[in-house]
């Protein structure tokens, strides 16, 4: 069965406290919002422990069920790079996120947070995506030469 996310909605709140805290809960304008959007066997995702305990204590909300866990934080941080030139200063961007580090690692670049930038994060998506598709095709390109080379006579061994 295939996941899926959806951006259903993005409102930016001036006064986020306003908008959801412990101390008065969820604000109208969120809270209308969430009502509008929510259904009963579908998650929000959310970006804080704190934000999915409101929520979901949230009477008018009721049967509404938040995600919060490691891979929301990877997909949140993805989200926040994406939208940097709306809403997010660079304080915000950071930390790295743990799927970047382990790419950068994987390649032995030695990259600290406070270095990441656009072209760090671009440029290691394009090299992972590289990667990708380098492991996904070889099998199917080495066979293809392996067909090509018994279909034209030449049985002389290709290195790689």
């Amino acid at each position: 069965m295939a996941k899926c996310l959806w951006l259903k909605q993005f409102q930016e709140f001036e006064d986020k406290s306003a908008a959801i805290n412990r101390t008065t809960g969820l604000g109208k304008q969120l809270r209308e919002m969430l009502k509008i959007w929510c259904r009963r066997g579908e998650k929000l995702m959310v970006g804080s422990l704190e934000y999915k305990e409101i929520i979901e204590a949230d009477q008018e909300l009721q049967g509404v069920t938040c995600l919060y866990d490691d891979y929301v934080m990877e997909v949140t941080w993805g989200i926040k790079n994406l939208m940097w030139s709306l809403v997010l200063t660079k304080e915000e961007r950071l930390p790295i996120s743990e799927g970047l580090e382990i790419i950068l690692h994987r390649y032995n670049f030695d990259v600290k947070s406070e270095m990441v930038n656009d072209d760090v994060v671009e440029t290691t998506c394009y090299l992972y995506h590289c990667d990708f598709l380098e492991k996904k095709h070889s099998k199917s390109l080495h066979k293809a030469d392996y067909h090509l080379t018994r279909t034209s006579g030449c049985f002389h061994q290709m290195s790689y």
